[in-house]
């Protein structure tokens, strides 16, 4: 009989083990084997070129980015750039998985820190951040967005968390610029909600600059709806370039998106509410030739007197004609006819009235029979040269003008099917210094450019219209 050694038995001790332990011997091999995987095998160089293939297989040649951190639980990108000029497109990106998720093709959180999107248009092209964005064919149809609004949309959506950091938006159009830093947080549970952020957000166009002290945005998915509600306010809104009109604003109001619509409503106040307008904004993502803008109402002072718009529909194809009224309420006379004939002009009272307003998609203006009225006598006096002729008829008239005591006035406008304005002076009364003070009806033709008036007083503030269609810049 043989008989081991106390070291030997020792020895076959862990062989014995493994033979009653098999499930748990594999296991332990099975994770060393991934241990040296993950720390043996040049994963991060592999995981490199395999995303600049992807992106290169998407038009993006000459990507570069660096894989600083790839293990069981978590990976980090830092420095992505889309070709070998353009600008990065992050600073870092973090993304936490579980094995588990690994093999559902899932993570539980994305964090971007300094993301900077900078989206140009240049001579018909679009850049993004330097890179060239190839034109899709005409042929090809691309395939409808689609907002996730079910429990199993937001189910397959592979993240359970995300966030975004001390990360800025750049738009540059021949229309328009725009910069709007951003702070945004997902998250799917326990409730599946957007936040939001932006710090002085800003859009140029047209001369006019607008920038927002802070906006934030809050949806909550309401999956027995199928479809997303939020709130959106607007802190501290700012216009300038438009001789300091409108004054500063605060704005709030609902936003609701369906799977195929978004769909934004609000209003905008000063803070004595004397300048406000309330709008919806209605976007199908599938047609967005049929998004518009609906203005519902919008009013501010001008000269003492009120100006306002209500219910106009501005589409965004760019392809209809927009059609408004706007309403003036005393205004005084001398200031109207300042505006109106460029020149110095002498009166007392207020008008009140209507001008129709046709803008065309080229974006020229015609103006319907408008006519604005006194409601009580008062005096007008009109410097000569805004009265044009030179006969012996209107020497009188200019005469006359200089010191009207009216009971009656108005001003007419319209324009013919070529768009040249008219504007008709219809007054009635008397100028004790001439003609003994007898009663007079005069029509007065005045000179000066009422279109301009409209335009640059009137509906560059409550046209958003001005935002939508630019004529391009000169190359």
């Amino acid at each position: 009989m043989l008989h081991y050694s106390k070291n030997f038995q020792n020895t076959l001790m862990p062989i014995k083990h493994i033979k009653q332990h098999p499930m748990k011997f594999t296991t332990a091999a099975l994770i060393v084997l991934v241990t040296a995987v993950v720390l043996f095998v040049p994963w991060k160089i592999i995981a490199q070129q395999k995303i600049v293939e992807m992106l290169a297989q998407n038009g993006f040649e000459g990507s570069t980015l660096n894989i600083t951190h790839i293990g069981l639980n978590s990976a980090q990108l830092e420095n992505l750039r889309l070709s070998k000029d353009s600008s990065p497109l992050f600073d870092k990106m973090t993304i936490n998985f579980s094995p588990r998720d690994l093999l559902a093709g899932r993570a539980s959180h994305l964090a971007f820190s300094g993301l900077n999107v900078q989206l140009q248009q240049h001579a018909g092209n679009w850049l993004l951040n330097g890179a060239a964005l190839h034109a899709v064919k005409a042929t090809d149809k691309p395939a409808p967005v689609v907002i996730p609004v079910t429990k199993d949309d937001i189910y397959a959506f592979g993240l359970d968390a995300a966030e975004l950091q001390n990360s800025t938006v750049r738009i540059t159009t021949d229309a328009f610029n725009a910069e709007t830093p951003l702070v945004i947080m997902f998250q799917k549970f326990p409730e599946t909600t957007i936040n939001a952020t932006s710090r002085n957000a800003q859009l140029t166009a047209s001369g006019i600059t607008i920038n927002a002290e802070q906006i934030h945005i809050k949806m909550a998915l309401d999956t027995s709806g199928n479809k997303w509600n939020g709130t959106w306010q607007a802190d501290n809104i700012q216009t300038r370039g438009q001789d300091d009109l409108i004054p500063t604003l605060l704005g709030s109001g609902n936003i609701e998106a369906s799977a195929n619509t978004i769909t934004m409503n609000g209003r905008l106040d000063s803070a004595n509410k004397t300048t406000h307008a309330s709008f919806q904004l209605t976007y199908p993502l599938g047609a967005p030739e049929k998004a518009q803008f609906h203005l519902i109402s919008a009013a501010m002072p001008w000269n003492k007197g009120m100006v306002s718009v209500n219910n106009t529909v501005i589409p965004f194809s760019g392809k209809e004609d927009i059609h408004m009224t706007i309403n003036v309420d005393h205004v005084p006379v001398n200031a109207l006819m300042m505006m109106l004939t460029g020149k110095e002009t002498s009166a007392t009272g207020d008008v009140s009235g209507s001008i129709p307003v046709t803008i065309a998609p080229d974006g020229k203006i015609s103006i319907g029979q408008g006519k604005l009225a006194t409601e009580k006598p008062g005096m007008i006096s009109l410097s000569p040269e805004t009265i044009p002729g030179d006969n012996e008829q209107i020497t009188f008239v200019r005469e006359v003008m200089k010191n009207l005591q009216y009971q009656v006035l108005s001003v007419g406008m319209d324009s013919d099917k070529d768009r040249k304005l008219s504007v008709l002076l219809a007054v009635e009364g008397s100028n004790p210094d001439v003609a003994e003070g007898r009663p007079v009806k005069l029509n007065v033709q005045l000179t000066g450019d009422l279109l301009n008036f409209i335009q640059q007083s009137i509906l560059s503030v409550i046209n958003p219209q001005a935002f939508l269609k630019q004529e391009p810049h000169a190359q």
